[in-house]
């Protein structure tokens, strides 16, 4: 819904950039269902003297948060990987459906996201092995739900009934089952991707999320979702890798340099679908006929995101953009001139 779309932009821009509220951000679910408990609480709490005294107090919200995800995102790429393993070589047993067994961490990244706030990532523990651990596990989630979902659906020819326990009618059911089972994996990978946001802004998230292969697919791959919220929250994935890391004091330019170098690197071929974010919205059909064939969905909140990594990779932190990058994005822009000043 454009209109929706529009009215969300607008309040999170206002909250935000008026305000200076940074916690604002726009959720899949009401977040006060998976409240541990209220922010004002926890700040009291944190302020206490009480809390720092002794020796056994209570790890913080934010860090009982992470490691249940931590855990929980172990737990189920593991099980998905053995299970499809078995399936390859051969061994008797029942080759796992990503969607059934991603439930329960579909809970725990709405109950991180909603008790981790966007300034909140500062109290998470500055721990390696659990914040890449829960990134590397989460993004092979997503991969597994998108090919599952998409792929299944569009380019592999398999039988889908066989995966998702429906009908064997054909062309018509099937295709409803196929519809459904996209529009579910599309709500699925929203709180994952909103937890991999919060990770990937932290410092260790920050600094090595860029060199895993896995992270860099994963982002690229999610950009041909045909959902506008799955998108959008892929796309800020790639803004919290991109733009400069955020409550910092000293802004890192060295891993900058080297992030944008190597997603930039990996998205030579994306770079047009980004621009193209822009020239379509707010253009006539015909005019986008012209631009490209392709369909790419018309948001505010894609407009959004993709205006803010582009003006920080052209603009206001283009120090650290490689230059050749630099001028295809450029040239990019230049092919839809026309659609840019209407």
């Amino acid at each position: 819904c454009k209109e929706r779309d529009a009215a969300l932009v607008s309040i999170l821009d206002t909250t935000v950039n008026l305000c200076r509220n940074f916690n604002a951000t726009i959720t899949d679910v009401l977040s006060f269902t998976y409240r541990i408990a209220s922010f004002e609480y926890l700040e009291t709490i944190n302020k206490s003297k009480a809390y720092d005294a002794g020796f056994f107090h209570p790890d913080p919200i934010e860090t009982q948060c992470l490691k249940r995800v931590n855990s929980v995102a172990l737990t189920t790429i593991s099980y998905l990987h053995m299970s499809r393993n078995e399936g390859e070589v051969g061994v008797v047993g029942v080759v796992a459906n990503p969607i059934e067994e991603s439930f329960a961490i579909i809970e725990v990244c709405r109950e991180f996201n909603s008790n981790v706030s966007l300034g909140g990532i500062r109290n998470l523990p500055n721990e390696k092995n659990l914040i890449i651990g829960t990134i590397n596990a989460l993004c092979g989630i997503v991969l597994l739900l998108f090919r599952f979902g998409y792929e299944t659906d569009t380019d592999t020819k398999t039988n889908i009934d066989t995966e998702t326990n429906t009908d064997n009618d054909v062309n018509g059911s099937t295709s409803m089952s196929k519809r459904s089972l996209c529009e579910t994996v599309n709500i699925m990978l929203c709180p994952i991707f909103q937890t991999l946001y919060r990770l990937m802004m932290t410092p260790f998230g920050y600094g090595i999320s860029a060199e895993s292969k896995g992270s860099v697919y994963m982002i690229i791959k999610t950009l041909s979702l045909k959902e506008v919220f799955p998108l959008y929250w892929s796309l800020k994935c790639i803004s919290a890798l991109l733009l400069p890391q955020p409550f910092v004091i000293e802004r890192d330019k060295d891993n900058e340099i080297v992030n944008k170098k190597i997603i930039l690197d990996n998205m030579s071929g994306s770079i047009p679908q980004l621009v193209k974010f822009i020239l379509r919205v707010g253009v006539d059909e015909e005019e986008t006929e012209s631009i490209n064939n392709d369909q790419v969905l018309e948001s505010e909140m894609i407009l959004m995101v993709v205006s803010n990594i582009l003006e920080s990779i052209l603009c206001s932190h283009q120090d650290t953009t490689p230059p050749e990058h630099f001028s295809s994005i450029i040239s990019a822009l230049a092919h839809g001139y026309e659609a840019l000043i209407n």
